[in-house]
């Protein structure tokens, strides 16, 4: 086996820390893996903010216009918010997230 690697077919990193990518063949940090995911990360958790603040302060200062397309969205909103519910969805899309983080 090359250095850092170990086991039978060399595919075991010998520092703890560390993955094999199948991908290239090598022994990868962990902390290598976050530093490239973080700005991504990052940005996500932003954007989700950034709309929160902008839903609360429409909410806040009624600058939602009583509107067709406002009532349609609002009933859009409502019938997918059913059919989620009703397909059980919560729960499957905690059954992916666990079976995502486990492989």
């Amino acid at each position: 086996c090359s250095k850092g690697h170990r086991g039978p077919r060399c595919e075991v990193c010998s520092d703890e820390s560390d993955y094999f990518s199948e991908i290239d063949g090598r022994c990868h940090n962990c902390k290598q893996v976050w530093r490239r995911r973080l700005p991504l990360i990052l940005c996500l958790l932003g954007a989700v903010v950034c709309v929160a603040l902008l839903g609360a302060l429409a909410l806040r200062t009624r600058l939602v216009v009583e509107s067709r397309a406002v009532l349609a969205c609002a009933q859009a909103a409502r019938r997918a918010q059913s059919v989620w519910r009703q397909l059980g969805m919560q729960t499957k899309v905690k059954q992916f997230i666990s079976f995502y983080q486990i492989v």
